[in-house]
């Protein structure tokens, strides 16, 4: 028998091999066909031809990677029968070299030939395994460069539609960019144009006539004409001192007066009064009278008119007194607890304005107004008192307000008259300034510029005039007047109670307000400090500021803590005149105002009592 007839060497292979073939050669257990992609996607010529059956090609259908690594799970089959990558990637290497270095078992596997002579049927089994595993190794190696040609030509595909797209995109920047440089061109052109246009008009009008037309507009469209042309910025001071008194003619007839040294840019000196005016025009229409609120007020204005009928007062319950004496309460409240002073303020405002709007029908609730006022003060007031959310949500406990008033009022009660008084009160009302905001302001100026000779260390000026406008809220005159005025007038008690001039023509600038401006405001903090008794309001202020650390300043502290300590003549001339002050010195049998107090408290009581009665 031939030793290389195929058919034998088939019949041992398909009795020994389990995955040989019906020739003998091993084939796919998947397929069924040749294990080896062959070059080009095309089937081996010869093993097509042997076994009959469709070899693994490259497949349009998978991706690049899952090709690869189909070659590469093969490469490791081959490897795992005993070839080596060298006799992959060079086909030609091997037994042609060494014939008898491996050879074939009967398990179709591969193991060094330890025997020294080989039948020849083992030879011809050795020949036929390795001209077939040459085949597939050139198949492999053939379709393994295949792949690293293809993966490479996408890599240089990718690459180069990443550098059109690039290019592409440079191109249309190029063109946007180009494209804005003109509408910019043509814009400036035209802007060039209506600024010609602009000029020629502006040459058919006297300078005169063009600061009249723009005094008459709006705040806002005086700042931007301003920014039109050089012919209008040249104007600015002229067109905003004639905004000033087209709305305001007495005001700035005031402010004319003013002398320039108390500005320090001139040119923006008018600006600056316009701003200052519509301030106080805003703060004015917030200021109403009492009117017929309360039934004593209404009788005296019917009383004052002959023939007028009586008219029909709003509160029926609550009197003047009342409100003085729970403005009183408010301000204990709001010092115990340490709230911010700006908040009794606003809470007054508040509680005025429910007075002037809504009947008190029972007298029991009506301390819960007022309890209720101070909380939705502390609520509004939050971004100026720089506390964190948990201390706010603390001082907004409804338990906490409804505790102070002791039985009076519940936490529902307080959260439901919160919400009605915020219902009620306006945008502007919560968001204008306050007394004790406008007093800041004014100390600061003055403390800073030396005006009426007071420095930084001059604070008993300020604490004096701080009382003043807090203890003058208990007057029901208070809330007719701004507050602006009424901060200035507190000042201007202080000053003069310690011999300085109690309004310097200076303050005008930064106010508005002249000594005569002022008259009737300081008679309303004056009467307050005559006439309201408020001991836990004076004990709490004297407590807190008898420790003071000004001690090169100890006489000035001295006669600000007798004054704030008790009521008693100091103001008495300011509040109710020069007659009531002689009447009283009379009466009292001294020959100074002054020397009142060394009879008693009682007995200055009585001698106002008689005289104001």
């Amino acid at each position: 028998m031939n030793p290389y007839q195929q058919p034998e060497i088939a019949g041992r292979r398909s009795a020994s091999h389990p995955e040989a073939g019906v020739d003998g050669r091993p084939h796919s257990r998947q397929t069924g066909g040749h294990p080896y992609p062959s070059p080009g996607g095309k089937s081996h010529p010869t093993a097509a031809a042997e076994q009959g059956a469709p070899s693994l090609s490259l497949s349009p259908s998978l991706s690049l990677d899952a090709q690869i690594d189909r070659v590469d799970q093969t490469l490791k089959k081959d490897l795992n029968d005993g070839l080596s990558l060298n006799e992959i990637e060079n086909p030609g290497m091997g037994l042609e070299q060494d014939p008898k270095r491996r050879r074939v078992s009967d398990e179709g596997t591969t193991e060094p030939n330890t025997a020294g002579n080989t039948t020849a049927e083992e030879g011809a089994s050795r020949l036929g395994g390795y001209l077939l595993r040459k085949r597939r190794a050139e198949s492999c190696a053939e379709s393994y460069l295949q792949l690293k040609e293809l993966a490479q030509e996408i890599k240089n595909e990718k690459i180069q539609q990443q550098k059109e797209q690039q290019e592409h995109q440079e191109h249309q920047e190029q063109q946007e960019q180009a494209c804005l440089q003109q509408d910019a061109h043509a814009q400036l052109v035209q802007t060039r144009a209506m600024a010609k246009r602009s000029i020629d008009w502006l040459g058919m009008l006297p300078q005169e006539m063009w600061a009249e037309i723009l005094s008459h507009l709006a705040y806002t469209d005086i700042g931007k004409a301003m920014c039109v042309c050089k012919t209008f910025s040249e104007q600015e001071p002229y067109v905003w001192r004639l905004a000033c008194a087209n709305q305001w003619p007495e005001l700035t007839e005031r402010m004319a007066t003013v002398p320039d040294r108390m500005f320090k840019n001139q040119w923006s000196r008018w600006r600056k009064c316009y701003e200052m005016l519509s301030l106080r025009a805003a703060e004015n229409k917030l200021v109403r009278g009492w009117g017929n609120t309360f039934a004593s007020l209404a009788s005296s204005a019917s009383s004052s008119e002959e023939g007028a009928d009586a008219l029909p007062s709003l509160q029926r319950e609550v009197t003047p007194h009342f409100r003085s004496v729970l403005v009183e309460w408010m301000i204990e409240v709001a010092q115990e607890w340490k709230l911010e002073s700006t908040m009794i303020f606003q809470a007054t405002r508040y509680l005025d304005h429910y007075l002037r709007t809504v009947e008190v029908t029972d007298i029991g609730k009506f301390q819960l107004v007022g309890i209720s006022a101070l909380r939705l003060a502390v609520s509004l007031l939050r971004p100026q008192m720089k506390i964190s959310p948990e201390q706010h949500a603390c001082l907004m406990d409804p338990a906490r307000y409804a505790a102070v008033c002791d039985g009076a009022a519940t936490e529902e009660e307080v959260v439901a008259t919160t919400d009605l008084l915020a219902g009620m009160v306006s945008k502007e009302m919560c968001e204008a300034p306050n007394a004790k905001m406008y007093l800041r302001c004014l100390w600061y100026t003055i403390s800073k510029t030396g005006i009426a000779g007071c420095t930084t260390e001059d604070m008993h000026v300020y604490v004096l005039a701080a009382f003043l406008l807090e203890l003058g809220q208990t007057d029901l005159a208070y809330s007719t007047h701004s507050h602006s005025s009424l901060a200035g007038a507190s000042m201007s008690l202080a000053l003069q109670f310690y011999g300085k001039d109690p309004w310097p023509l200076e303050l005008l600038a930064f106010s508005s307000y002249t000594s005569e401006c002022l008259a009737e405001q300081r008679k309303v903090l004056a009467r307050a400090q005559a006439m309201t008794l408020g001991s836990n309001v004076r004990d709490i202020w004297c407590g807190f500021y008898q420790n003071h650390l000004y001690h090169d300043r100890r006489a000035e502290w001295d006669r600000s803590l007798a004054l704030m300590g008790r009521r008693g003549p100091d103001f008495v001339e300011i509040a109710f005149g020069a007659d009531v002050a002689e009447r009283l010195r009379s009466r009292t049998g001294r020959e100074s105002a002054d020397a009142i107090s060394f009879r008693g408290q009682e007995a200055l009581e009585l001698a106002m009592i008689r005289i104001l009665v």
